[in-house]
């Protein structure tokens, strides 16, 4: 069977994210992502050249999927901001890689900024923020994005007491979380 490259990276990108959302770039060890990836630790270092890449590049790919799989609408803020929750809730892998990124390599790789960049644009250019200037649209509509973010991880990243309530169940806690998710967004824009 002939070798191929794609195949390989993605087996390479499966195999690190797991290693890193586990452990983080400092914590992750290049030989246990080659052997999950049933590659050579040198072929991970031809594809992505360093850990610091690789994890760079798992970082930016989970990202990417994020805002692919959960479509942003400036128009349904609180929309996005339950479609957000639902995704991590099931996908924590990427709250974890996005926590360990601001632990071990603050300031690092500005894939955020590629990726945001065009959420942040529809959101000031949207007719909640017309009256204000356009720097102020902006910093207003970025400030806005990061808040819906905060709020759709704050499940994962809440300590396990907040969670729990005495006669609900863990599922019933969620979607009460979830709808304060969604009516927080919503008095974050005017459009309730």
């Amino acid at each position: 069977m002939p070798y191929d490259p794609k195949a390989t990276r993605t087996k390479i990108l499966q195999a690190a994210t797991q290693e890193f959302a586990a452990v983080g770039m400092n914590g992750a060890r290049v030989d246990r992502i080659a052997a999950a990836a049933d590659v050579n630790k040198q072929g991970i270092y031809f594809h992505y050249g360093s850990k610091a890449s690789l994890f760079e590049a798992v970082v930016e790919a989970r990202c990417a999927h994020v805002l692919d799989q959960v479509p942003f609408d400036p128009d349904d803020v609180p929309g996005f901001a339950g479609a957000l929750f639902d995704y991590l809730t099931e996908n924590d892998d990427v709250v974890r890689l996005n926590t360990w990124q601001q632990l071990e390599r603050p300031g690092g790789a500005d894939h955020g900024k590629a990726a945001y960049a065009p959420l942040v644009r529809a959101l000031a250019d949207s007719a909640d923020f017309a009256e204000l200037e356009a720097a102020e649209r902006r910093a207003r509509a970025q400030d806005i994005l990061m808040l819906v973010m905060a709020l759709a991880t704050a499940w994962q990243l809440s300590e396990e007491v907040l969670k729990k309530v005495p006669r609900l169940s863990r599922s019933r806690r969620s979607d009460l979380h979830r709808q304060a998710v969604v009516e927080a967004a919503a008095g974050l824009t005017n459009r309730r």
